[in-house]
């Protein structure tokens, strides 16, 4: 057996571990979710990819969908995503990695919300805003194939005269045995409390293949949060290039739905193009309940 067929499938026995062991590590009370714009993802690339980024990440993304991936950053790397949403929906990102002597660090706002809810109260009725925004700090270190990385992060919210403010950690690993394999684990918020309530931690777990000429990739994650079922994630993009230095990419990727909702799965896609130290990716993401219609994401990043 060749030493990339046996990381192979040592990743693929890592991929199942994880998921077994997901349903002990997770409190069973936490079944009720008041934050799920935590689980929307960032980064047009990512989300064509259907979300399969967990052992992917190696760019400014990376504070959300892996910490240790920060690693891979060369030196400063700066990101914006725009959503365009149906139902007077919001969901806009910011992002910040900066690789040092000591490791990598990384900053993500996340913005999300939806305007002109109809409210009525004794006395009064009208129409509010609700406002959502989480600021991760993050932080990624490693040695040879190993990085290890995590995330504070703090939770905002607002919804007409009420707010609240929660606080939770994420915890990562990402693994290369070779520049072809990687491996991903992620926990999301380990004792994050919002509104009251104990958000869900959220197990993920990703494996990604490359070429060994850097082409393409192929990537699947499994997800397992709290007593839900586990999602399915996965994706691959073909770069190409169109002028010396300069490169193309093709992207597509499908995720799997919870019980209830109206789609079991959704595919996605999406296309990018780099010019210089910058690029510019898109992504169109169908929704899963059919009458919130699809969304585009589309962002600028900056490489200095």
């Amino acid at each position: 057996m060749s030493k990339f067929s046996t990381a192979l499938t040592a990743s693929l026995l890592a991929l199942a571990v994880g998921l077994a062991a997901a349903g002990p590590t997770l409190a069973e009370d936490q079944v009720t979710f008041g934050a799920p714009y935590l689980r929307m993802g960032v980064g047009p690339r990512a989300l064509a990819m259907g979300g399969a980024y967990v052992a992917a990440a190696e760019d400014v993304t990376a504070g959300y969908w892996n910490p240790a991936g920060l690693m891979e950053i060369d030196w400063i790397e700066a990101s914006f995503m725009y959503s365009d949403m149906s139902l007077d929906r919001n969901y806009n990102y910011f992002g910040y990695g900066h690789h040092l002597a000591f490791g990598a660090i990384g900053f993500t706002w996340i913005n999300a919300g939806v305007s002109d809810i109809k409210v009525n109260r004794t006395g009064w009725s009208g129409n509010e805003d609700y406002k959502d925004n989480a600021l991760l700090f993050s932080y990624g270190t490693g040695l040879g194939g190993i990085s290890i990385g995590g995330s504070a992060k703090i939770l905002m919210s607002k919804f007409g005269d009420e707010s609240d403010t929660g606080f939770g950690i994420d915890g990562a690993v990402r693994f290369t045995p070779s520049n072809t394999l990687a491996i991903g684990i992620l926990v999301q918020d380990i004792g994050t409390q919002y509104w009251g309530e104990e958000v869900p931690t959220n197990l993920r777990v990703g494996l990604a293949i490359n070429s060994p000429d850097q082409s393409f990739t192929i990537a699947a994650d499994a997800e397992k949060e709290s007593e839900q079922e586990v999602l399915f994630h996965l994706g691959g993009e073909i770069r190409f290039m169109y002028i010396e230095d300069n490169c193309a990419a093709l992207r597509a990727g499908m995720r799997s739905g919870r019980e209830g909702q109206e789609e079991d799965t959704v595919f996605s896609f999406g296309a990018g193009i780099t010019f210089g130290q910058a690029s510019l990716d898109y992504a169109y993401l169908p929704e899963q309940q059919d009458f919130m219609d699809s969304s585009h994401r589309i962002s600028l990043t900056g490489r200095f």
